[in-house]
C-alpha cells in the first residue's frame, strides 16, 4: 500500500529579539495578531441579567432560534470516525457556568427527550466522560465586568461534587486571575499585586494551588484527574497589575512574558513549575496540562522555552470560527509535531461550533475556510454551506455543530491526540455556540460525544509492507498510530528509508524514527537507512505509534515491514 503526502506542512521558525538595558520594557512585547484575536469571553458570554445573545442580531437570528423547543428534538446523524477511539479517549465538556445559571437564573436543565435531569447526568447520557471546571481566585474583584462569583472556589466545589456523583472525571482549570485569562489578558489576582519578588509570586501560586486541591478533595470528595496550570498562556501569565488588559501593564520583572527578555521567561518557568510541582506533590497521579490557544502555526517554540517544567499534557484551544486558529490540518499537524517533539500527550481542551446563524457571517466564513478535509482539500462534504453576498459560510445548524466537532475529534485522534473538550456548551439560550436551546433543553448535537471509531478488527492489522512517500519538515511527526501495530505480537518491525529527492542533496541531516521516548539509531548512508523495533522498542511502538524525523524538504520512501 503506497501513498504520497507532505508531512506536517511547513514549520514556522520562531525567533525572539529582545533589547534589554537595565530592565525590560514589557509594553514593547506584543502577542501575534492570531493570539490577540482569541475570543473575548466577557464579550461573548451572555450577561448576568440577560441570557440572550449580546450581539445586535437581526430577525434572521430570531428565525433560527426563536422560542421553539423543537430544534433540540431534531434527530441528527453522527457517523463513526475513520480512526479507532479507545475507552480512554477524553470526551470532555466545560461546564463552568452551570451553577451560576441554576442559582442566579433558576434554570432547570432538560435532556433531548424533554426530561428534567441533573446537568451532569445529561452529559454522561450523551457520552461525555470528563468535565472541565475553571477557577478564578476572587471574581468579586471584577463584579462590574463579569458575573460575580463565576467561578470561585465555592461554586467549583459545588459542581465538583456533582461531577463525582455522575461518575465523571474532573479537569480543574486554574486561570490564576480574578477574571478571564487568555492570550490578550493575564491579570494578576488582586491579592498578589503587592508581592515584591518572583519568588514571592511563585510561593503564593504554589500555596493557592495546593489549598484549592485540598478543598476540592476534602469537600467535594473528588481528586481531579487533570489540572491546568494557567489558561491560554501564549503571551505568558500574571502580566498586568491593573485594568482589564495586558496593555495596562505596570508590572516589573516579577511578572512573566512567554516571549521577549530572559528574565520574564525565567519567571514564567518559575510560576509554571510552582503550579505543576504543587499539583504533583499533592497527588502524583494527577496529570498537569499546559494550555495554549491555537495560532495556526507550530507551537513548539513555547514548549522549548519551558522544557524544565514537569508537566504531562499539552492542551490546545481550537475554534475554527476564529480567524487566527488556522485550518483543521494545522491543528492536526500541531498535535502530531508536539507529541513527537516533546513526547507529551496532546488534547484539545476547548472547541465549539455554531448551531445558529449570526447576522454577520464572518465567523462562519472562517469556519468555511478552516474546515478543509485534508484528504480532498475542500470543505468537508457533510457540512451544509451557504452564500451571503459573496461570502461563503458554514450554516448554523444542530447537525453542522455536531459535524464540525466530530471532525475535530476525528483529526485529533488521527494525529495521536488523547481527547477533545467542548467549550461554551453550557451557555444556554440564543448563545450561538451553546449546546442547550433557549428553554435549557439539550441540543441533539450533544450526541457527537457518543461518536464511535473504527473497530479494532478494522484497524488492528496494517498491510505489510506499508509504503509511503514522505517529505520532511525537520520536525518529529507521528507517521502511523499505535493501533496500526496492535495485531503484532513479538517479532521485528523494520522501517527503511530510501531517498527520493531533496532540494539540498541526498540524506541531508539523515532520517530517524522512534516510538515515544525510544529512538533507535538509523544506520543510513546517503540515500538508504533502516531502523528495527523488537522487544522493548516494539512494545513502545505498539503503545505510541511510529514517529519519524526527516530533514526539511527531503523526500524519502518509507517502507514498514514485519517479520515474526
Amino acid at each position: 500500500m503506497k501513498k504520497t503526502r507532505l508531512l506536517l506542512g511547513s514549520i514556522v521558525a520562531f525567533a525572539i529579539t529582545c533589547m534589554c538595558l537595565s530592565s525590560c520594557n514589557f509594553s514593547s512585547v506584543s502577542t501575534s495578531s492570531s493570539e490577540t484575536e482569541k475570543i473575548d469571553k466577557t464579550r461573548d458570554t451572555p450577561a448576568a441579567d440577560d441570557t440572550e445573545d449580546d450581539e445586535s442580531d437581526d430577525t434572521e437570528d430570531d428565525e433560527n432560534t426563536g422560542t421553539t423547543e423543537l430544534v433540540s428534538q431534531d434527530s441528527i446523524t453522527v457517523n463513526a470516525i475513520s480512526v479507532s477511539l479507545d475507552e480512554n479517549f477524553i470526551r470532555g465538556f466545560d461546564a463552568s457556568e452551570v451553577d451560576f445559571y441554576e442559582t442566579e437564573k433558576s434554570i432547570s436543565w432538560r435532556d433531548t427527550d424533554g426530561t428534567t435531569k441533573d446537568f451532569f447526568a445529561i452529559l454522561k447520557n450523551h457520552g461525555i466522560n470528563t468535565v472541565r471546571l475553571r477557577i478564578w481566585n476572587d471574581p468579586t474583584q471584577f463584579s462590574s465586568t463579569v458575573n460575580t462569583g463565576m467561578n470561585d472556589l465555592d461554586r467549583t466545589i459545588s459542581m465538583a461534587k456533582r461531577v463525582k456523583e455522575a461518575g465523571l472525571d474532573l479537569m480543574l482549570d486554574f486561570h490564576y486571575s480574578d477574571t478571564w485569562a487568555d492570550p490578550g489578558r493575564q491579570i494578576v489576582p488582586a491579592a498578589w499585586k503587592e508581592l515584591e519578588s518572583a519568588s514571592d509570586v511563585a510561593s503564593a501560586l504554589s500555596a493557592y494551588t495546593s489549598s484549592v486541591l485540598e478543598a476540592v478533595q476534602s469537600q467535594a470528595g473528588i481528586t481531579p484527574k487533570y489540572v491546568q496550570v494557567g489558561n491560554e498562556i501564549n503571551s505568558g501569565m500574571l502580566l498586568a497589575t491593573g485594568g482589564t488588559s495586558t496593555s495596562d501593564n505596570t508590572a516589573t520583572g516579577t511578572f512573566a512574558y512567554a516571549g521577549g527578555c530572559a528574565d520574564p521567561a525565567t519567571n514564567l518557568v518559575s510560576y509554571l513549575s510552582a503550579g505543576a510541582d504543587a499539583v504533583h506533590n499533592f497527588d502524583s497521579s494527577i496529570k498537569v496540562v499546559i494550555h495554549l490557544a491555537s495560532t495556526g502555526s507550530d507551537l513548539s517554540w513555547f514548549f522549548k522555552r519551558i522544557s524544565s517544567v514537569n508537566y504531562d499534557i499539552i492542551g490546545i484551544s481550537y475554534y475554527p470560527w476564529e480567524s487566527g486558529h488556522g485550518t483543521i490540518s494545522d491543528l492536526k499537524n500541531n498535535i502530531s509535531t508536539l507529541k513527537g517533539t516533546f513526547s507529551k500527550d496532546v488534547m484539545v481542551v476547548e472547541c465549539s461550533s455554531h448551531w445558529k446563524d449570526e447576522s454577520s457571517k464572518s465567523a462562519q466564513n472562517y469556519t468555511y475556510q478552516h474546515m478543509i478535509d485534508p484528504s480532498t482539500a475542500s470543505v468537508y462534504s457533510d457540512l451544509e454551506t451557504a452564500i451571503s453576498g459573496s461570502t461563503s459560510y458554514i450554516k448554523g445548524s444542530v447537525q453542522n455543530q455536531a459535524n464540525v466537532i466530530r471532525h475535530i475529534i476525528e483529526e485529533t485522534a488521527a494525529s495521536g491526540g488523547i481527547g477533545v473538550f467542548a467549550w461554551g456548551g453550557d451557555l444556554y439560550g440564543n448563545y450561538k455556540w451553546g449546546m442547550f436551546d433557549s428553554s435549557a433543553v439539550a441540543l441533539s448535537s450533544l450526541d457527537v460525544f457518543n461518536v464511535t471509531g473504527t473497530s479494532s478488527e478494522d484497524t488492528d492489522s496494517l498491510e505489510f509492507p506499508y509504503e509511503e512517500d514522505v517529505t520532511g519538515t525537520g520536525a518529529n511527526a507521528l507517521l502511523l498510530q499505535a493501533d496500526a501495530f496492535s495485531s503484532i505480537s513479538g517479532g521485528t518491525v523494520t522501517v527503511s528509508f530510501v531517498w527520493k529527492s531533496s532540494a539540498d542533496g541526498a540524506g541531508s541531516g539523515g532520517p530517524s524514527c522512534g516510538a515515544g521516548s525510544s529512538w533507535p539509531t538509523v544506520n543510513w548512508a546517503d540515500s538508504v537507512g533502516t531502523a528495527t523495533f523488537s522487544g522493548e522498542s516494539l512494545s513502545a511502538l505498539k503503545e505510541n505509534g511510529l514517529t519519524v524525523w526527516i530533514p526539511d524538504g527531503v523526500t524519502y520512501t518509507i517502507t514498514v515491514s514485519y517479520s515474526s
